[in-house]
């Protein structure tokens, strides 16, 4: 029986190993956490450039430019102000669901009563439109929310899935599945190059 013993005990912690990281107990991956934050304050990796830069929306922004979410031709400015700066690609991590409350088109809704008001903003341009102009001038990508909601659509596929991982296993084997998605508006996903979530 003694020589038995360490193998034993090496199967025991092994299997006790094995059982703690299929469980995922909080206290384990806060001590995993812990442990990856001293290897990077004592060994931390080389910092390469990625040539990624992600705006985000600031109280300073908010202050400049206004109460979120800003109208939709203020966004193209941007996209066209991104694009005179270099920028490759822009992806938003944003669903365009709903049209630009502040378009021609939607203010009019709320004069119903005035037809002359009405027929004066409908001489005004759509806010997505000019939107989706200012993106079809470069590579963009807009986002999309997986849902269960019978109402939505399955977002439009742009290109195939991209992914990290070992050859020949799928992502999909790994993913919740979801039968819709709520997306951006159709004239804005037609206009960008991909779509994400």
């Amino acid at each position: 029986m003694k020589k038995y013993l360490p193998i034993l005990i090496s199967l025991s912690v092994l299997l006790l190993a094995v059982f703690l990281k299929s469980q995922q107990f909080p206290a384990i991956e806060l001590v995993k956490f812990k442990v990856f934050d001293t290897y990077q304050q004592y060994f931390p990796r080389d910092y390469k450039p990625m040539g990624v830069r992600i705006i985000d929306i600031d109280d300073e922004s908010l202050h400049k430019l206004g109460q979120w979410p800003w109208p939709r031709p203020l966004l193209g400015r941007l996209v066209q102000r991104l694009q005179t700066m270099g920028a490759a690609v822009i992806a938003f991590d944003i669903v365009f669901a709903e049209p630009d409350r502040t378009s021609p088109g939607e203010l009019a809704k709320l004069w119903h009563d005035r037809p002359e008001l009405q027929h004066a903003l409908s001489l005004f341009p759509d806010h997505d439109e000019q939107f989706a102009e200012s993106l079809a001038q470069m590579y963009s990508v807009t986002g999309f929310v997986l849902t269960h909601d019978s109402q939505d659509v399955l977002p439009q596929k742009k290109f195939g899935m991209s992914y990290a991982g070992a050859v020949g296993t799928s992502p999909l084997d790994y993913v919740r599945s979801f039968p819709t998605a709520t997306t951006s508006l159709p004239g804005l996903v037609s206009a960008v190059d991909g779509n994400g979530f």
